[in-house]
């Protein structure tokens, strides 16, 4: 069931097939990198992404993607540590914690111990100390417990402390700081030999970030609320310094780390970058670009998580020079094939296109784009163009990897990605910009048509949520076999436009007023005569919320049928009238009862779809488990 709401099928291996070449392309994060650490033993590196719910291991000699730990929650993991002898590495959200196998990627242990709201590990991945809310029957109790991340097993607790959350361990794993719940939040300093309060250290607000340095001389913290950075000594708890936040509107940081001279202390943020301070005296050493620090064994170098996602960084102390663990490692946006059928050119997460020789599988060129939001490439094979995530767009010879024409430079403060697309005969590039589509002529580069794009319809949600956050622009387009049509969608429309004028043709994917009124006239639901019945599940969604978030349009290659693959399901249109093709997909059948026809909805999360040359399958691409997906769907078998 589960698997039919998601619009997914089982997930098969795809082989390479025997008289070609499997062109792997190594992304690395498809998101932003918010943790990082490095092996005891300097030969490994561990990363944790924020929204692409993986863990990355990376060998540091050959920069290979050794292992990707998947199954975290949907914010990824955030607790990264090596045991001492490099053999176990442990990645934890505040869903649970995983042990894995170094050598072999095996998970040997899952915790799920509490509903955690916050998590301390120590030791070198030795233990944990967590909080939060405990099972006992049909009700449920705050604890904070230790366990032995070896075994699995619980450890002897810490008297009178379930009113505690863990905040920081030392390096050596001697010492745990909690913090009260109650008490004002007192910060208190325990030996885990002997289970004993050492000391108080004094009052903090809830604590989002914290740090001890070697030695356990200073212990770091960041306040939740308001992104204050404290350092205090651990021997007295008075607080030597405070940092305002570098961004009162984004206070909060994403790392924090000692070096392990205990002379640099980092704070890393989304937003703001990374910060080196002085440890003692908290004034700043440097400044540079990253979302995630943390520091090499022998202290040459730091280990830096970036916001293209990817792989992490590795930056030289002294000189300050940075190089990429796995150099071109990054996510997809999107990617085409050139007319020679030999060449594939991505674009990449890291703003740049890749060109790959399909018969060798080696990377010939790079083109710097930026290519984050869109790639294309001419008829005869001679023009790339490429779109960036701030509106920028370029044209570019293939040959010469030199700029032709741009289009639009852009605006680096805003996040709008430019699609482009060029017409099956090349002569004209269609540019996608927020609520805007342009087509030029590709000889002279001069505008023909510039049309505005509705960013939504009305549906029933606007009814709900009136003020909601602005829908997003442009999320694909496509035009059909013949050049006549230019398919497109946003985040709350889709619809179909003349290629030489254009004019809208028609919108897909109905809602609005009078599907509203239609719904409450026709009594749909009761039990009477009267009651309509509903053929497609998606004919329910479309009525009640209106078509939403279409990532995918492809025409099938006669160019008579249109296919929609978006978050609420798939859909087949005639393109000569708009309507829904009389098509049933395999997993809908017909209902008078609405109960039913929820059944046969999806919450489909495919990201891609296309028609095979001939028409006979589709492919369908989607993420899952933080893994990307392929299935090959006969389609005789989706519409049967």
């Amino acid at each position: 069931m589960m698997q039919h709401m998601m619009g997914k099928g089982p997930i098969e291996e795809t082989p390479a097939t025997e008289d070609g070449v499997q062109v792997v392309i190594q992304q690395g994060h498809t998101g932003i990198i918010q943790a990082v650490a490095m092996s005891p033993d300097g030969r490994y590196a561990i990363s944790g992404g924020f929204f692409d719910e993986t863990a990355k291991l990376w060998d540091l000699a050959s920069g290979q993607e050794l292992q990707s730990f998947a199954g975290f929650g949907m914010l990824g993991p955030r607790y990264l540590a090596f045991s001492s002898d490099s053999q176990r590495v442990v990645a934890a959200d505040l869903q649970m914690v995983k042990v894995f196998d170094v050598s072999t990627g095996s998970e040997l242990r899952t915790l799920t111990p509490l509903l955690i709201d916050r998590l301390a590990i120590g030791g070198n991945g030795q233990w944990m100390a967590a909080s939060g809310q405990q099972m006992k029957g049909n009700k449920s109790q705050r604890k904070m417990g230790l366990w032995d991340l070896e075994t699995g097993q619980p450890l002897p607790e810490l008297p009178d402390s379930n009113d505690h959350t863990p905040v920081a361990s030392d390096p050596d794993g001697a010492f745990l700081i909690t913090q009260q719940k109650e008490n004002g939040g007192e910060l208190v300093l325990w030996d885990l030999a002997s289970r004993k309060p050492i000391r108080e250290l004094g009052r903090a607000p809830d604590i989002f970030l914290a740090a001890v340095s070697p030695g356990a001389k200073l212990l770091a913290t960041q306040n939740k609320d308001d992104g204050i950075l404290m350092v205090r000594s651990m021997k007295t708890g008075e607080v030597l310094y405070q940092k305002d936040p570098l961004d009162p509107e984004d206070p909060v940081g994403s790392s924090l780390a000692f070096s392990p001279d205990g002379r640099l202390l980092g704070l890393s943020s989304f937003k703001n970058g990374i910060h080196l301070y002085d440890a003692e005296t908290g004034e700043e050493q440097a400044q540079f670009a990253g979302t995630a620090i943390n520091f090499s064994p022998d202290n040459n170098s730091l280990i830096l998580g970036r916001q293209t996602g990817g792989a992490p960084l590795l930056r030289d102390r002294e000189s300050g020079k940075e190089t990429a663990i796995a150099a071109g490692a990054s996510a997809v946006h999107d990617m085409t094939i050139a007319p020679d059928g030999r060449t594939l050119i991505v674009g990449m997460f890291d703003h740049t296109a890749k060109i790959w020789d399909l018969k060798t599988g080696e990377i010939t060129g790079l083109i710097p784009g930026p290519a984050s939001g869109s790639v294309s490439v001419s008829s005869d094979g001679r023009l790339l163009a490429t779109g960036g995530l701030h509106g920028e767009v370029t044209v570019w010879e293939i040959a010469t990897r030199q700029p032709v024409k741009t289009l639009s430079k852009g605006n680096p403060e805003v996040w709008q990605g430019a699609f482009v697309r060029f017409t099956p005969d090349g002569h004209a590039l269609a540019v996608g910009i927020h609520d805007h589509v342009t087509l030029w002529n590709t000889r002279t580069w001069q505008q023909l048509w510039d049309t505005e794009i509705p960013l939504k319809s009305f549906s029933l949600t606007d009814l709900v949520m009136p003020e909601s956050d602005s829908p997003k622009g442009i999320q694909e387009m496509t035009f059909s076999p013949d050049g006549r049509m230019l398919a497109l969608s946003t985040e709350g429309f889709a619809g179909v436009y003349h290629t030489s004028t254009g004019d809208k043709l028609y919108a897909i994917g109905g809602g609005g007023m009078s599907s509203l009124l239609d719904l409450a006239i026709s009594g749909f639901g009761r039990d009477s005569g009267s009651s309509p019945t509903i053929n497609n599940p998606f004919d329910l969604q479309n009525k009640v919320v209106g078509l939403r978030y279409i990532k995918t349009l492809s025409f099938s290659p006669r160019g008579h049928l249109l296919f929609s693959v978006g978050m609420m399901g798939k859909q087949f249109w005639e393109t000569d009238s708009g309507k829904p093709a009389p098509i049933r997909l395999s997993s809908q059948a017909p209902t008078t009862d609405p109960k039913e026809a929820v059944k046969g909805m999806e919450i489909n999360m495919s990201q891609g779809a296309a028609f095979s040359p001939d028409g006979a399958k589709v492919l369908l691409k989607y993420v899952e488990e933080g893994k990307f997906c392929r299935q090959v769907v006969p389609f005789s078998e989706l519409v049967g």
